[in-house]
């Protein structure tokens, strides 16, 4: 165990997950400045997080801080699921690992909300240098960046009916969802190279731990940032029921995530003034802003299957097979690396939609209800709205840090949200009438000919999250109430304290969050660089 309760140090980073380790990595560069990350996970010795099917397997109480939503309103009372990391590498270790830019509009609205410097042409150079992707340069792509990328495995001749339906209902193909063009049928670009998972705690963190000036500390749980005059001067943890404290000569970087670093915040005095005084806590910046914003990705699932004896046979990996074990560790490849979402289209629910707001996710298997036997085949898609206008909220449950916060999407709060997802079911089930998947739809969990309140039945019993929680404490212009950072993701109202995750984004984008949670921990650093010198 690392001992360092008392000392201080420049930068005090706090979650090692997907930007923590980052902004950790990037800042001890420099051999002048002292840096300690801060982590209330361990370190990740789970081999299974390390292949594609195994993302699942790590939702395991000590690897998942375990978030479920309030019960929400417009969906029957449900208590959605919110897994987030637990461990080094934080979400990005247990998730299925897409990266995902999202379009040039999400970034220059981001700009418009006044994160001054935050516009496309800002995060397009920045994607080029954080990236080693094999899709063609002419989408702005980089060749030489710390993410290494790979195209998802086609294992599945229902991808390839996919694909075929897709063109035969206009949806049509792009060559690179991250690049020029997003909508359109791709396969999955993910960060598991030659079938491992490389997240940034592999990318970042891990060549960088030699580093003399970098002290990592795991299974500690950081309770609350010290303020002296408005000013972070350090930060108090908790490891093995002790508690211990650090301090600050520079700055505090809060990393924790959109749940954890608004309560952080709010556990320090800085959040909404009435709030914090109902639980004891003396407010020491009233900021209304901290904890409100939660924008998040709802999505709805549903399939078909048919009985094909000698047809498209599914694909179950098995990790607890002994020979799959042993191939993916020799190769790389085989079931363990086959990833049963290959492959996506983004689509526009309706065509009013100037751009794409649905994200159908294809699942080369047949649903769980429908598997009758190893000669069923079929397919799922998962429907996710990714331009949400629900506003929901992260609030303490109590002023005891362990507690976790409460935690309130409030989705399909706004009237625009549920006719989106509506035609983005529309969408899927005009695929599923193809003449290419309409041979696998003999059985079926919705049907293709479904009415608007039989899709809304489905969506309201069957909804999910997509796990893509952003806003939290976003940027925004400084004469704004209800931001709670500047453009260069300080808390405004203090000194030596910045946000730097995905709670910072003014809005969210359109696809899965771990791209601009990497760019947004790229510019931060490189934002707190140009400041020191």
């Amino acid at each position: 165990m690392t001992h360092i309760s008392g000392e201080t140090f420049n930068y005090v980073v706090v979650g090692g997950g997907l930007a923590g380790c980052v902004v950790a990595a990037r800042l001890s560069e420099d051999p002048r400045v002292g840096v300690v990350l801060i982590e209330a996970g361990r370190d990740n010795d789970y081999e299974e997080s390390y292949f594609a099917t195994g993302a699942h397997a790590m939702w395991a109480k000590d690897t998942n801080w375990g978030f479920k939503t309030t019960p929400q309103r417009n969906l029957q009372g449900q208590r959605v699921d919110q897994p987030r990391g637990r461990v080094i590498g934080g979400s990005a270790a247990i998730n299925v690992g897409s990266w995902s830019r999202g379009i040039a509009a999400d970034y220059d609205r981001w700009a418009a909300a006044g994160a001054t410097g935050w516009d496309w042409a800002t995060a397009s150079a920045t994607y080029i240098s954080i990236e080693t992707s094999g899709r063609p340069e002419s989408g702005g792509r980089g060749r030489h960046g710390p993410m290494v990328f790979e195209d998802t495995p086609l294992v599945s001749g229902m991808t390839e009916a996919f694909r075929q339906a897709c063109l035969e209902t206009g949806i049509g193909q792009t060559e690179d969802h991250n690049g020029v063009h997003l909508e359109g049928f791709d396969r999955w670009e993910t960060i598991f190279p030659r079938g491992r998972r490389r997240n940034s705690a592999e990318a970042y963190l891990a060549p960088a731990r030699v580093r003399s000036n970098l002290k990592l500390i795991t299974s500690a749980t950081v309770t609350h940032v010290t303020m002296q005059d408005k000013r972070a001067t350090g930060v108090v943890f908790e490891r093995d029921g002790v508690t211990e404290s650090v301090g600050a000569s520079a700055e505090v970087i809060l990393c924790a995530g959109a749940f954890l670093s608004p309560r952080i915040l709010m556990t320090s005095g800085i959040g909404p003034g009435e709030h914090l005084r109902s639980h004891g806590i003396v407010p020491i910046v009233d900021s209304p802003g901290v904890g409100a914003n939660l924008i998040d990705h709802l999505a709805t699932k549903f399939g078909w299957a048919a009985f094909k004896p000698g047809g498209i046979a599914p694909v179950y990996p098995d990790a607890g097979d002994p020979k799959q074990c042993e191939s993916w560790r020799h190769t790389g490849y085989g079931p363990l690396a086959d990833n049963p979402n290959p492959c996506i289209a983004f689509v526009r629910s309706n065509k009013a939609m100037p751009l794409a707001d649905i994200e159908l996710l294809f699942h080369v298997n047949p649903p769980e209800s429908l598997r009758a036997g190893k000669d069923v085949s079929g397919f799922e898609f998962l429907v996710s709205h990714v331009d949400p206008r629900s506003r929901g909220y992260v609030r303490l449950a109590s002023n005891d840090p362990h507690d976790l916060p409460l935690v309130d999407p409030a989705y399909l709060s706004n009237p625009h949200d549920l006719p989106a997802l509506i035609g983005g079911v529309r969408r899927a089930l005009s695929l599923a009438k193809s003449s290419s998947l309409a041979p696998y739809t003999a059985s079926c969990e919705l049907s293709v000919d479904a009415t608007d309140q039989e899709i809304i039945s489905r969506i309201e019993n069957h909804a999910a999250s997509m796990f893509h929680p952003v806003g939290t404490a976003r940027m925004g212009h400084k004469d704004d109430p209800d931001a709670v950072l500047d453009s260069e993701l300080r808390v405004m109202g203090t000194g030596g304290l910045r946000v730097v995750d995905a709670s910072a984004m003014p809005s969210t984008i359109r696809g899965h969050t771990m791209a601009p949670v990497v760019f947004i921990a790229e510019r931060a650093c490189a934002l707190i660089r140009e400041q020191r010198e």
